[in-house]
């Protein structure tokens, strides 16, 4: 199902033969905070990351946010201070409005890029080579509320609390989301920024604008054909979102003029 699966092999068990291999392999948890496969998530049974990896904790200095969570909700955990929180995107398709919807950003040249490099920047994020990682707004994920998918029914937190956790429509259940666990989690307020935390940057991929600007569907041949004027004006989708100026794409590019883009 696009991930690796271990039967009953346990977190610990799994970073020990990991480890065993090199101490310069990188483990960390992934989606760290999503119900079904997410270390801290509601179905987990992890409450810290120790629980999870046992005495090789201390060789794990990595976390990934996952898209329904942002360094900002990481950060209300004290307990996960010590992680470099980074963020990838997966590749489950070729979608282009798929590949690189998260991702982390370096402060060196393409020239200088090997492994140990990466390695090192992010065990060593304050070191300022790791420059910020790009994020998706975490209502975005399919995991940020809590919900029952059979029912079509989502709901914040708050709702949840007030259903007792049950869904309405069936009865049964409710997932319990990532918003709703990192508040379990949490021990600091929202808003809390964690000094000398990586910088980061909240994205939408250029398709998905595209697509809510003309209100049509992602993948039509108008959103295709409007994309890629942009890359040949402007090159790399994430130097368009990051790097070029409104006035600049307004100069060189019909933008919609129905629609706030």
């Amino acid at each position: 199902d696009g991930r690796p699966m271990f039967a009953r092999t346990s977190g610990e068990e799994l970073a020990e033969k990991i480890f065993g291999i090199s101490d310069e392999c990188l483990v960390y948890p992934a989606h760290a905070f999503t119900p079904h496969f997410g270390v801290l998530g509601s179905i987990s049974g992890y409450d810290t990351i120790d629980e999870c990896y046992g005495k090789h904790s201390k060789n794990v200095f990595a976390l990934e946010s996952g898209m329904s969570a942002d360094p900002s909700m990481v950060w209300r955990m004290s307990n996960l201070d010590r992680f470099t929180i980074i963020s990838n995107s997966d590749s489950h398709s070729n979608h282009p409005w798929r590949l690189g919807r998260e991702c982390n950003a370096f402060a060196f040249e393409k020239e200088q890029v090997t492994y140990k490099k990466v390695f090192d920047a992010v065990k060593n994020s304050g070191s300022g080579e790791f420059a910020f990682t790009v994020e998706t707004f975490p209502e975005y994920g399919k995991y940020h509320v809590d919900g029952h998918r059979a029912c079509d029914f989502s709901c914040p937190p708050s709702k949840t609390r007030e259903l007792n956790g049950k869904c309405p429509k069936c009865g049964r259940k409710l997932t319990i989301g990532v918003d709703y666990r990192i508040e379990e989690l949490a021990d600091r307020p929202v808003g809390f920024v964690k000094p000398g935390g990586v910088p980061f940057k909240r994205l939408l991929p250029l398709h998905e604008l595209l697509a809510a600007s003309y209100g049509s569907n992602l993948a039509t041949k108008r959103v295709e054909e409007e994309a890629n004027k942009l890359l040949s004006n402007f090159g790399a989708e994430l130097g368009i979102l990051l790097h070029v100026p409104l006035e600049e794409l307004k100069s060189r590019y019909e933008l919609p003029q129905s629609h706030n883009f």
